[in-house]
């Protein structure tokens, strides 16, 4: 059974790599989530999205580092705004950029923001979309870097507050605020002893 790392870290740093590939966060229903459809707003600058506002459909954005620089490392991105939006670029695709330069897997999360039109209970579901993206990276990520070994997630302001919150609370099944992904995996957090399902 494969292991990796949890460590909650934060860090401010300012590459080239391979192709992006943006994937759904959930692959069925969204949890959570009321019939309304809510219209995204994404605002570009020079051919690059620089905020999100309205978020209703989270997705996962995979950055990899060059094969030849690949370290086996990997980092999840949550781009913070204080909640009334998300800072794209500045916290999320310029920072991964950076990360895949030194050879880490970049994962950059667009998350839902509380809203009680999209959330039958609003007060978790950033905190799902934060263990979700935990969750499906921990289960597929020798699919994007086969010497998978450390896993850490790094976020700003609003992203901070619950990306830090997602990775203590995916410690305990009691706290989990998803459904499983892959009943089977499991993971080692170096902040404690012991294992714990993911």
């Amino acid at each position: 059974m494969a292991k990796t790392k949890l460590c909650i870290i934060l860090l401010f740093l300012a590459g080239s790599g391979r192709a992006q590939q943006i994937i759904p966060l959930y692959s069925g229903p969204i949890p959570n989530a009321t019939s309304y459809a809510m219209q995204e707003i994404a605002s570009e600058k020079d051919g690059r999205v620089i905020w999100y506002q309205k978020v209703s459909k989270p997705t996962l954005t995979i950055f990899l580092p060059a094969k030849e620089k690949a370290s086996g490392a990997g980092v999840i991105i949550f781009p913070g705004g204080g909640y009334s939006g998300e800072s794209y670029d500045g916290e999320g695709t310029r920072i991964a950029e950076t990360f895949i330069a030194h050879g880490v897997v970049a994962f950059v999360v667009k998350y839902r923001l509380p809203s009680d039109s999209i959330m039958v209970d609003k007060s978790i579901g950033p905190l799902q979309d934060a263990q979700r993206a935990i969750q499906v990276v921990r289960a597929r990520a020798t699919e994007w870097e086969p010497r998978a070994g450390q896993n850490r997630d790094h976020g700003f302001f609003g992203g901070r507050a619950f990306g830090r919150h997602g990775g203590h609370s995916i410690r305990r099944a009691a706290d989990r605020e998803y459904e499983p992904y892959q009943p089977a995996a499991r993971f080692y957090d170096s902040g404690l002893s012991g294992h714990f399902d993911a």
